[in-house]
């Protein structure tokens, strides 16, 4: 409070504080009589006229019979640990800003190369095709070596058409755009079933729920990630995918069958990176992501996202990559 001991001693207590409670006094009084003790952050004037930020704590000693209780009152500045806390959350808001602005310039560079890919490589590819194949129709007396030459030519083409559809699906699936969350979803199933060998069963509305694309891309992304970790990780034979509409959220469930963890790994398994990355997305779209699992009984990750909310200034980019 910026006394020294002379100035102190013999003085009220209350005109040295100069507190401004932050619950009324009256609760505090009946707290230590109840209990005997009070524990609470105070804003108190110090000698200087600064403003500083202390923790109280206050406790009833009682003396003897008919003597009146004393009050023990310890009182420690923390302004600069408030100061420290309050500049770390906004540390951690502004990191967090970045990283969302980070994703969406990613998902449009995506977006980007993706066109690029399918309507420049893929026209240059299927011109060639058609310039292949035309020289062969014009060519009847060619030599076989030369007929099968231009066969093996064509089939390459083919499949390098191919090469660049499934590179332009990797980076943004066009019918995330064309047809909606839902059928993304059914789609990206069936992928993932044909490439690991492993059962997918999907349920998806008759009727596409609406959604504006940076939420779709984001619920989207969340669901590439839990399929890629169960490969990576569950050893499952079969996966579960039930999307649906609760109140004003998307929710869309993933369950595997796999071999699950224990609540331990669970912890650490939070910290890795690529869940870590399923909760910031959602959060930053006002969403959430749950997951729970046990050994021997698979892993279930609940995925929230809402509909089409009013976005604050902050929530401006939504979207992930």
């Amino acid at each position: 409070m910026g006394y020294t001991k002379a100035q102190a001693v013999g003085k009220i207590a209350h005109d040295l504080l100069r507190t401004d409670l932050t619950q009324p006094f009256e609760e505090i009084r009946d707290e230590l009589l109840q209990v005997g003790h009070w524990e609470g952050d105070l804003i108190n004037t110090a000698q200087d006229g600064r403003r500083i930020i202390v923790s109280g704590r206050w406790a009833l000693q009682w003396g003897k019979r008919g003597q009146s209780p004393r009050m023990l009152v310890i009182n420690s500045d923390i302004t600069e640990r408030k100061r420290a806390e309050e500049s770390l959350v906004l540390q951690k808001e502004q990191l967090r800003a970045l990283a969302e602005r980070l994703q969406w310039v990613r998902e449009e560079d995506r977006k980007v190369v993706a066109r690029e890919l399918h309507d420049q490589i893929g026209q240059i590819l299927t011109s060639i095709k058609m310039d292949m194949t035309w020289i062969v129709r014009h060519l009847p007396q060619a030599e076989d070596m030369v007929l099968l030459r231009l066969a093996e030519s064509i089939q390459s083409i083919n499949d390098g058409v191919k090469t660049v559809r499934k590179i332009c699906s990797g980076l943004r699936p066009g019918v995330l755009d064309d047809l909606g969350l839902a059928a993304a979803i059914e789609w990206q199933g069936s992928e993932f079933a044909s490439r690991n060998d492993i059962a997918c069963r999907v349920t998806v509305p008759a009727v596409d729920l609406h959604m504006d694309g940076d939420r779709a891309t984001a619920a989207f992304r969340i669901f590439q990630e839990c399929l890629t970790n169960v490969v990576r990780h569950a050893q499952a034979k079969s996966v579960r995918v039930d999307m649906s509409q609760e109140d004003e959220y998307i929710l869309l469930v993933v369950e595997d069958d796999g071999i699950g963890f224990s609540a331990p790994d669970f912890s650490n398994t939070l910290g890795s990176l690529g869940l870590l990355g399923m909760r910031e997305r959602a959060q930053f779209c006002g969403g959430d992501v749950q997951i729970s699992s046990s050994p021997g009984n698979g892993t279930t990750v609940i995925i929230r996202i809402p509909v089409d909310t009013p976005r604050t200034e902050r929530d401006e980019v939504c979207t992930s990559s």
